[in-house]
């Protein structure tokens, strides 16, 4: 049996990668520098008695044989990709459990049984420049991911690369209602550290910093699965941001980089513009008072924080 890639949350069995980026509905599936990407797999023979975790740097290629590989451009070995985690999707975890384990109703979601990694793309990826993707482009940056399992390979699934994939992290809390939508929030903090948050929101004028991945190739290429090195790596290519419903369109962005110390992540700092008195304050129903965008060269990320003059 050959294992293949699995759609995202899909019957049709459709070859798809989950990524962390915004883009994950588009047709052409999207990969950037650097970037941390999810990867849903079905067929795998190995079974794992527990969570797959990298436990240091450089990350691991190789979880108990099986690893994933990219190729460029007509290469026929392709890279190994740096592994950071890997797991058997609970997607029956919502089972209703029956007082007769004999009467326990079978779990017959597709997903079930699907090894789902976090894998990250190298730096040294090319790349195709903005603009569509059209007839007139002479070259076109080609990419093929696939997984082996001891020595077996599976389908290839075809990416496109892409100058960035901007997506700045968030934590859900669950649905506050039955069936609402979760609640999440974007890991954006103060100089102290501490979360902004509706009890402790950000300020006119105030320096923050945001979390994300995707954000592209730094202006000094470092292999991917290694730590980022001190002081950090500003990016190639800086993103900027704004904020929308206000009388300034200024670029508020301080700083764009790699994070010293850790593997793939981002850091976004900014300044909060200045805020017009009588903006409403976020409480219950009110999540967010004030909408930010990270613009990358070719992709953003619009997300809403809570703030006061």
């Amino acid at each position: 049996m050959m294992f293949s890639f699995l759609a995202e949350v899909s019957a049709f069995g459709q070859a798809v990668v989950t990524d962390i980026g915004p883009d994950t509905k588009s047709p052409a599936i999207k990969i950037a520098p650097g970037q941390v990407v999810t990867l849903r797999v079905r067929g795998l023979a190995k079974r794992f008695d527990s969570i797959q975790v990298a436990t240091s740097v450089p990350l691991p290629v190789d979880f108990g044989g099986v690893s994933v590989t990219l190729r460029q451009n007509n290469d026929v070995t392709g890279v190994p990709l740096p592994l950071i985690r890997g797991d058997f999707a609970d997607a029956c975890a919502w089972t209703v459990v029956a007082p007769d384990p004999t009467l326990q109703p079978q779990c017959n979601d597709p997903d079930a049984g699907v090894f789902v990694f976090q894998v990250q793309m190298p730096y040294k990826l090319v790349v195709n420049g903005p603009g569509p993707l059209g007839e007139v482009r002479q070259i076109v940056a080609d990419a093929v991911v696939s997984v082996q399992e001891n020595g077996r390979v599976g389908r290839d699934l075809r990416v496109v690369p892409v100058l960035d994939q901007v997506h700045i992290l968030r934590t859900c809390f669950g649905a506050d209602q039955l069936y609402g939508e979760e609640r999440c929030s974007p890991q954006i903090y103060h100089n102290d550290g501490k979360r902004v948050s509706a009890s402790n929101a950000a300020r006119s004028g105030e320096v923050l910093v945001g979390y994300g991945y995707g954000l592209g190739r730094p202006e000094v290429l470092i292999d991917a699965g290694t730590a980022t090195p001190e002081p950090g790596l500003r990016l190639e290519t800086p993103v900027s941001v704004q904020f929308t419903g206000l009388a300034t369109s200024e670029n508020m962005a301080v700083y764009s980089g790699l994070v010293p110390g850790q593997v793939g992540l981002y850091q976004v700092n900014f300044r909060v513009p200045p805020l017009p008195n009588g903006l409403p304050a976020c409480g219950p129903g009110r999540t967010s008072n004030l909408t930010m965008i990270v613009q990358g060269a070719v992709s953003s990320d619009t997300l809403g924080l809570c703030a006061q003059p």
